[in-house]
């Protein structure tokens, strides 16, 4: 009986041992408050929940900053730097952006919900679509992606923190964590600004003006595309269509002046014509600009920092031209 005893100690030892870990060092920050969860310089071994991040700055800040201008997205949103939209809506706007990585409709939907239930007022809003972020009526799985619980009334809290506990197990967690400490691989290169929420790549940039950003690594990821135009399965169920009806109902609540962006992906896969018709119908055809497909922004590899993420610069000029317009009201 002492060596089963025994035997069954040492087994729980190492997890144990990363329990406490969890507890103590709180290594994807969901445990305890923060208000900076990037600190510059810093050596930040595993990558955080950034719609966590994205929920609990809001909470923070909110109520001093009385943000009342907001870009909604997944990652690709985050190029959309709120320097350049105040080119186009008030200058005196408090502007937040409520980015998550790997958005779902689900997540923007309760992140219109919860802005409204705060009684925060949406003056001006950019809202990023495309046709990954449209297919989940539901949060993803995962530390990355799993949503906030402030945004579902914590409900889902024991799952959130199983979901982190579980990360920490993880071999390729530790692997990280153990090299973090003998290696700069994990040096912390981008600014991130906690009264905005945005990141700003500043070295990505530094490195392409100076012709070294395209090496042969990264061209690597830049597929060739198919010349003939592609379209996307229809994305847009019962639950999406419930989802994006009650976002216009808030728009149009707070008349807010918006404007609906089909992100320009490398992929140049265009959108669904019904799920961009039903968008077109639900927020007003004169708010939304499409700019999926095959067009000058897809066609130049340039215009990427890899297969996935555009740059800033193919986002500066996406406002330039849908701002060119006179402004239009929400959904009638």
């Amino acid at each position: 009986m002492k060596t089963f005893i025994r035997s069954v100690l040492l087994f729980l030892i190492p997890f144990i041992l990363m329990a406490v870990l969890y507890l103590i060092l709180d290594p994807f920050k969901v445990m305890y408050h923060y208000e900076a969860f990037y600190p510059t310089h810093s050596r930040l071994p595993n990558p955080l929940n950034r719609d966590y991040i994205s929920t609990t700055i809001f909470d923070n800040r909110y109520k001093t900053e009385k943000y009342d201008s907001f870009i909604f997205g997944n990652s690709r949103s985050e190029f959309f730097e709120i320097s350049d939209w105040k080119q186009h809506i008030p200058r005196q706007s408090s502007c937040y952006h409520f980015v998550a990585a790997g958005e779902t409709l689900f997540g923007m939907y309760k992140k219109f919900q919860y802005v409204d239930k705060k009684g925060v007022i949406m003056k001006n809003a950019i809202i990023v679509l495309d046709n990954s972020l449209l297919s989940y009526d539901r949060s993803k799985p995962g530390s990355l992606f799993i949503i906030s619980p402030q945004l579902v009334d914590y409900s889902n809290w024991l799952d959130f923190q199983a979901t982190f506990m579980k990360a920490v197990f993880s071999l390729k967690f530790i692997a990280t964590f153990i090299e973090s400490k003998f290696s700069d691989r994990y040096t912390l290169y981008r600014t991130h600004d906690l009264i905005t929420n945005e990141f700003y790549f500043f070295e990505n940039e530094r490195l392409i003006k100076e012709n070294k950003y395209y090496t042969p690594e990264r061209m690597s990821v830049f597929y060739k595309r198919a010349k003939i135009p592609a379209y996307s399965p229809p994305a847009i169920k019962a639950s999406q269509t419930r989802f994006l009806t009650e976002m216009a109902a808030i728009l149009k609540k707070h008349k807010t002046q918006y404007k609906i962006i089909i992100n320009p992906l490398y992929n140049q896969v265009k959108i669904s014509r019904k799920d961009l018709d039903f968008i077109k119908r639900t927020f007003g055809e004169e708010n939304v600009s499409d700019y999926s497909g095959i067009n000058k922004f897809t066609e130049d590899y340039r215009n990427y920092y890899e297969d996935s993420h555009f740059r800033p610069v193919v986002a500066r000029q996406i406002m330039s031209e849908i701002y060119s317009t006179p402004r239009q009201s929400g959904p009638k």
